[in-house]
């Protein structure tokens, strides 16, 4: 049987470093074993036409799409059980437009 690799999110060291003209970098330093499993994660589910950086940058688009979309259905929750009316704090449309979207 296959020795089953994880990805230990607790355990990675993110650097996101500053640059010029309003860029900045994101590092992220994996494990041995972390490593061997995105490496064997993008195998498996990287087209073969699209290169490897932008493959990892549609995967971190996708994530933050993804953490954006349930924070807006959080708030819409949350207005809903206090009876909050989210056009009174500028949120409605904001959150009309990222309902549309998904």
């Amino acid at each position: 049987m296959e020795e089953e690799n994880v990805l230990d999110l607790s355990k990675w060291i993110l650097t996101l470093v500053p640059r010029t003209r309003g860029r900045m970098k994101l590092q992220i330093k994996l494990g041995k074993e972390e490593a061997l499993a995105f490496k064997n994660f993008t195998e498996m589910v990287k087209p073969p036409d699209i290169d490897e950086q932008d493959f990892l940058k549609g995967i971190f688009k996708i994530g933050i799409e993804t953490m954006e979309m349930r924070l807006m259905e959080a708030i819409k929750g949350h207005a809903e059980e206090n009876n909050i009316d989210l056009s009174s704090v500028g949120l409605a449309e904001e959150l009309d437009t990222s309902a549309a979207t998904s």
